[in-house]
Formats: C-alpha cells, sequence, structure tokens
C-alpha cells in the first residue's frame, strides 16, 4: 500500500530444517518469481495475477537431484541429476501422454534397437556419428569386420541427449515389445520352415 514491495520472508526460523525462506523477485510485465527454501526443496513459482502459472522444484533425494517444472500449460518435467549434475533420468507429461527416457550421466541417451535395424540406420534415425555409437556400446557391439550390429531389443547409448517426448522416439518400441516380436517373428519362421519340409517330403 505504501510503494513497498516484500523481497524475503522467514517462516518457522528455529534453526531446523522447518525453517521456510521466501524470496521474491518482480519482473517489469507485473509477474511476481518466488523463490522457497526449505531443508533439501528448493521451490520457483511464477505468479501472475495472484496464480501460480508455472513452478520449478528442485530437491535433494539421496545423492540425486530431483529437478521437476510444471509449466504453463500443466506439462510435468521431472528429470533426476547425479552428484555430479549429469542427466540420468527424465519422466515428462505431455498433453496427458507420459514419456520415460534414461541417460549415463555423460549427455548420452538410452535407447532401443528395432527389429532389423542396423547400427548405421540406428544412428542415421537420430542424426549421429555411427562410429561413436559404437565406441559407447563397446560390449554390445556384435560380429567382425563391416559386419557390425547390436541384438534386437538391446539398450544402446547414442551420443545425444534428447527429451524424453522427441519426435524420434514416438513409434519406437520398447525392450520387452521388441523381444516379444522377434520371438514371434522365429516361431513363424519356424513354423514355415516345418510346412516347407512337410510339403518336399
Amino acid at each position: 500500500e505504501n510503494g513497498e514491495r516484500l523481497v524475503k520472508k522467514v517462516e518457522n526460523d528455529t534453526g531446523s530444517e522447518d525453517a521456510r525462506v521466501s524470496q521474491y523477485a518482480y519482473n517489469e510485465d507485473g509477474s511476481v518469481i518466488e523463490t522457497i527454501y526449505q531443508g533439501n526443496l528448493k521451490v520457483e513459482n511464477l505468479t501472475r495475477n495472484g496464480e501460480v502459472v508455472s513452478s520449478k522444484t528442485r530437491e535433494q533425494r539421496g545423492e540425486n537431484v530431483v529437478e521437476t517444472v510444471v509449466d504453463e500449460e500443466g506439462n510435468v518435467t521431472e528429470n533426476t541429476f547425479n552428484k555430479d549434475g549429469g542427466r540420468i533420468k527424465q519422466i515428462k507429461t505431455v498433453d496427458g501422454q507420459t514419456y520415460t527416457l534414461e541417460y549415463d550421466g555423460n549427455g548420452n541417451t538410452y535407447v532401443v534397437v528395432q527389429n532389423g535395424e542396423s547400427i548405421e540406420m540406428l544412428a542415421k534415425h537420430f542424426g549421429v556419428d555411427p562410429d561413436k555409437v559404437k565406441e559407447l556400446n563397446p560390449d554390445k557391439v556384435k560380429g567382425r569386420g563391416s559386419h557390425k550390429y547390436f541384438l534386437v531389443g538391446e539398450e544402446v547409448l547414442i551420443p545425444k541427449e534428447l527429451e524424453a517426448d522427441d519426435k524420434s522416439l514416438r513409434g519406437r518400441n520398447s525392450s520387452e515389445q521388441e523381444y516379444g516380436e522377434y520371438e514371434d517373428m522365429m516361431k513363424k519362421r519356424e513354423e514355415l520352415r516345418r510346412k516347407q519340409r512337410e510339403e518336399e517330403q
């Protein structure tokens, strides 16, 4: 009322982890960023006309840090970082659809090898160098010489950090789906071979 703005508020200041400190930053467009610190938790709320329109929460969970962002459309992105700050997991909900992706903490993403997908095809699909893909997955590369491949359904690293809802991941099967489809295909082939052998006799 007298033109002063609240910049900092301290509640439950008993020296324990219950202490809650709120700081306020005022933007030119009239919105306010409220940052709350309490124990292992840090929350940033963007408020417009008295309503929270987006928020960002950062919480220490064991050795990891979990950061959750709720955007103005209500979409939720939860990133988990290791103690060195490398991203290891993302759960993203966009328009009611939830996507999950895992990372190695060094800027690389785990993806599932699809049926009939060569290392070169996988690399091209994600726009990365096939030699780098092989370097990142030395224990998963099968074959010799120029005929190197990954097993169907194998989780391999690509040298890129994707978002969980990235377009390049849409329509791709999980490991379980790929194993199931591969087994079905092998059973059908075996059935076909058996019928051919019976017809030949």
